[in-house]
């Protein structure tokens, strides 16, 4: 009796016999499957390849993310049981049951085909599932993918010499995420797809190739030259890719945007609106105080008379969440600008747009007094109003990373150009560097300390240049930052409220 240490169980003719009858039983009664093949995370060194499959990309969480899959599709032959997909009514809200599905296939035939083990992340195409007959009267049948979540040996692939013979594939759909986007990405149309861009190969008019997890059309025969390139290469838009037909991302942004069109419509600006109301000004007494006719300052117009006229309010009189606004109370007259005007009469108002948010000053004869901050804002942010925190629907913020540049100087009509600021334009706003442009780069501005909103940054002859919101006058203390690298961030009320694509 040899020591267990030692013993090899050998695959003697009985298994090979069923194997090739349980094959064969895949090939006759099953359906054919197509397997995108996942090859790894995506390398950080070269987006174009991939690591391997057994590598983990973020450890911490534990998620392979940016995925990459093998442009050849591979044709398995599985079996599995057709069910209804049914909306499960029974609990709060609506919820999708049975959309999970179990294939079986062949092991040896799914590891001589795919070269490996079939495996977790590995994405599956049934052709017999794709609908012809889209309601959008695409001129291609819609997909269906689905991941495979877990691999185990079936239990009735088991033979009568307890050799295993088939997996247990279990299957959810796909959703518009980050891990699919290699595959979402693809054309529409695979017959004229050509895969990754090799420079080996040729490539003729007529086909697409994707380079850089970007869709190409060949517009001339063409080798050893990769896109970008106008003589023989034009890039697809979005609406030739999968993504565009199958997710539903696309139309729940449409949907979003007119919840938000509709709620901006029924109420545009937070807080409370009191600028319909008439605001009185009183005297010591309580009493209306207007302007008579002992006033030596009354102008008589030959429409107003002088018990008409009242002295306009020192203070609001409505007091509330939110309610200040840029507007002086009972519609008079105001100036605005980013300096006090030089002569000024009593009850004058002036709006100061150089603060943030701007405020409205009123003249009470020696001196400007502050009468109100413009605090209320759209709720969604759609102009350039400011915001107080990113807490509504559809705010987009971008966070700054990794500063690399940065300046502060003393803005003057005549200013002198430093080893990183090229010029300043006071009329125009516009502060020009001598950093190299870089679409990636982020930029923030202070002046005098506060943050001063951009309207644009420019590509000016090379060289990155920015536009400030606000005039900025001599005399300023101006600094500028520049970051290697910013993150658009997309807020919403909640997670539950944030946007999840379905297939």
């Amino acid at each position: 009796m040899p020591r267990l240490s030692l013993y090899k169980p050998e695959k003697g003719n009985d298994y090979k016999f069923i194997d090739k009858n349980v094959y064969e039983m895949f090939q006759v009664g099953g359906t054919d499957v197509l397997v995108h093949k996942y090859l790894g995370p995506q390398d950080p060194a070269d987006p174009n390849k991939a690591t391997s499959p057994a590598t983990i990309q973020d450890v911490l969480f534990l998620e392979n993310r940016d995925r990459k899959y093998d442009s050849t599709v591979y044709v398995l032959r599985g079996v599995y049981n057709v069910q209804d997909i049914d909306f499960n009514l029974s609990q709060f809200g609506l919820f999708l049951q049975n959309d999970t599905i179990f294939i079986t296939v062949h092991i040896n035939n799914s590891v001589d085909v795919l070269g490996r083990k079939i495996m977790s992340g590995d994405v599956l195409e049934l052709p017999h599932l794709a609908d012809d007959f889209a309601l959008n009267d695409f001129s291609v049948a819609l997909k269906r993918f689905y991941v495979i979540e877990d691999v185990n040996r079936a239990s009735e692939g088991f033979s009568m010499t307890w050799w295993p013979h088939l997996y247990r594939l279990k299957c959810k759909p796909i959703i518009d995420s980050q891990e699919f986007k290699d595959i979402l990405d693809l054309p529409q149309n695979t017959d004229t797809f050509a895969g990754d861009f090799d420079a080996t190969k040729t490539y003729y008019a007529g086909q697409t190739i994707k380079y850089n997890g970007q869709i190409y059309n060949v517009t001339a025969q063409v080798s050893n030259t990769a896109p970008p390139n106008s003589l023989y290469y034009t890039e697809a838009s979005n609406s030739d890719t999968l993504r565009y037909i199958m997710s539903t991302y696309t139309k729940e942004i449409e949907l979003n945007d007119g919840v938000v069109a509709e709620a901006e419509a029924a109420a545009p600006l937070s807080g409370y609106n009191t600028s319909g109301y008439f605001t009185l000004q009183t005297d010591a007494q309580g009493n209306s105080e207007l302007v008579t006719v002992d006033s030596s300052e009354l102008a008589i117009d030959g429409v107003n008379t002088a018990d008409a006229v009242n002295v306009s309010p020192d203070a609001s009189a409505y007091q509330g969440y939110l309610i200040g606004s840029n507007l002086p109370p009972n519609g008079v007259p105001y100036g605005f600008g980013i300096a006090f005007p030089t002569s000024a009469a009593l009850g004058d108002f002036f709006l100061r747009v150089d603060y943030l948010p701007n405020r409205l000053f009123r003249y009470d004869g020696t001196r400007w007094v502050k009468f109100q901050d413009n605090v209320q804002m759209t709720m969604t942010n759609v102009d350039n109003r400011q915001i107080e925190k990113l807490g509504f629907v559809n705010n987009v913020a971008t966070t700054n990373l990794n500063p690399i540049y940065t300046d502060t100087i003393i803005v003057s009509t005549t200013f002198i150009a430093t080893q990183l600021t090229a010029s300043v334009n006071i009329s125009t706003g516009t502060v020009v560097t001598t950093v190299q442009y870089n679409v990636d780069y982020g930029i923030e501005v202070y002046v005098n300390g506060q943050a001063m909103p951009l309207l644009n940054v420019i590509d000016s002859s090379g060289n990155i240049g920015f536009v400030t919101a606000y005039v900025i006058v001599a005399g300023d203390t101006l600094t500028w930052t520049i970051y290697s690298k910013k993150v658009v961030q997309r807020v919403a009320l909640s997670s539950a409220s944030k946007l999840t694509a379905d297939m």
